[in-house]
């Protein structure tokens, strides 16, 4: 942007002077130099703020492809998704004295967290933002496995389960939810890319009346598309969308069911 002002001056001070020397001798009236000095000046300018802002543009797009070429470099998914053999039998989990610390922070997330949970029960984690509630989740779905301490699945270390086997352990409902621009069906059929095909409507509809999802303005049923790329897409608001990334849980298989939320109050 400064170089951009530094040769805007230089264009304007060019022109000037250009334009000053006839005047003096007589070839350009007062009148038609200020109004041709004042032409170019306007033109120069919006000239210059046009050319400022593809800079912006450019400059952020560039950003933005840095993230992409760091996320991309993470790893690729090749072949076809790894399913696990059937469906995991979940007994206990522990956490015994659990650390961890994200990449260059000055500071540990978990510092000695131990519990232990059962089969058939619901357990609930309560904290401030930051205490570690989101890190846990991410522990326990293979997300990081740099930590310290053991996290026991049936009492055998997580790191001794093939990523397949922990993904039929454990479905996600997140706080920011995928709100997915398909008909009703396709976005709940999507919870269990495995059996996407086997789920039958009535199944489907069982689920959504269960979790009190309303189909009053649907007439189209579970064809209905939601979103907003279709011109004839439906945008639910917020908590009707979160009612689909439910059913979209429910129709998995996993053993255990991990619900995030904020509570405000």
């Amino acid at each position: 942007m400064k170089s951009v002002g530094l040769l805007t001056a230089a264009f304007c001070i060019v022109a000037l002077f250009s334009l000053l020397f006839p005047a003096l001798q007589g070839a350009l009236s007062i009148g038609l130099f200020f109004s041709l000095v004042g032409t170019i000046f306007d033109l120069i300018n919006a000239m210059s703020w046009e050319f400022t802002g593809h800079i912006d543009n450019l400059t952020q797009d560039s950003e933005m492809m840095k993230d992409l070429t760091t996320f991309l470099a993470l790893g690729r998914i090749t072949g076809s998704i790894k399913k696990a053999k059937g469906p995991f039998a979940f007994e206990n989990l522990e956490l015994k004295n659990v650390t961890f610390k994200y990449p260059n922070a000055t500071s540990s997330v978990l510092n000695g967290i131990s519990f232990k949970i059962e089969a058939g029960k619901h357990y609930s984690f309560v904290g401030q933002n930051g205490s570690g509630k989101t890190t846990i989740i991410k522990l326990l779905t293979g997300l990081y496995g740099d930590y310290g301490g053991e996290i026991l699945l049936n009492n055998v270390s997580l790191h001794d389960y093939p990523q397949d086997v922990i993904n039929s352990a454990f479905s996600n409902v997140f706080q920011d939810f995928a709100r997915y621009s398909s008909s009703v069906r396709e976005n709940i059929r999507i919870g269990d890319i495995h059996t996407i095909d086997t789920k039958n409507d009535r199944e489907l509809i069982d689920i959504l009346k269960d979790i009190n999802f309303s189909f009053q303005s649907m007439d189209k049923g579970l064809d209905t598309q939601l979103g907003k790329l279709q011109e004839n897409g439906i945008d639910l608001p917020g908590g009707q969308w979160q009612k689909i990334a439910i059913a979209r849980d429910i129709v998995n298989s996993a053993s255990v069911r991990l619900l995030m939320n904020q509570l405000r109050h």
